[in-house]
């Protein structure tokens, strides 16, 4: 959830500022509060549906706003081979290779579970890692796994893109500050006899 509340305060705290700067609004407070609690909770059980998803049960997946996805359509297909070529292949081939390992040099008896370690197509130790699918999103069961990486997709990208407007904000409030600071210190003063 470190992750989630970072994006959910980032966002809350970069709308906050935005309505405050263009819309005169304070949103400060309680609401403020729990609309980042709110959010944090749903992107963080997003994410865990996506991790449960990608290691085999796809059914913990919020599927939140039920996005059509079909495997084939051209927008969402380069999306989902991105995630899947820069983070779901790698993460699964550095779990099976840690899984060989402790098959190979780990104490069997204390590491391995007893269930994995005697299956016919290879020596297994974890059950977790033999699980993981690289393809879970673009199969039919991962529809609601897709719909919510592509939410997720989203919340980042508007979270970043209000933070980024918030800090415009802030930093031309700032050179107006500066500004009529240095116009009053540049009129005319009395004369102290």
């Amino acid at each position: 959830f470190g992750r989630a509340f970072f994006v959910a305060s980032n966002l809350g705290g970069s709308v906050a500022t935005v309505m405050k700067k263009i819309f005169r609004v304070d949103l400060r407070g309680r609401f403020l509060e729990s609309a980042v609690v709110l959010i944090t909770l749903f992107v963080g059980y997003m994410k865990w549906g996506i991790i449960w998803g990608f290691f085999g049960r796809p059914d913990y997946c919020l599927g939140a706003f039920n996005i059509p996805f079909k495997s084939h359509e051209s927008l969402h297909r380069p999306v989902l081979k991105v995630f899947r070529q820069c983070f779901f292949t790698p993460i699964a081939s550095l779990l099976q290779g840690y899984d060989s390992f402790f098959v190979r040099y780990g104490r069997k008896n204390i590491m391995c579970s007893p269930t994995t370690l005697e299956e016919s197509d290879g020596l297994k130790c974890f059950e977790t890692p033999n699980a993981a699918n690289p393809w879970f999103l673009e199969e039919p069961e991962g529809q609601a796994c897709a719909s919510d990486n592509h939410i997720l997709l989203c919340i980042y990208a508007v979270s970043f893109a209000v933070m980024a407007l918030a800090f415009v904000l802030k930093k031309t409030d700032r050179r107006g500050g500066r500004a009529g600071r240095r116009a009053a210190a540049a009129g005319a003063r009395p004369h102290q006899d």
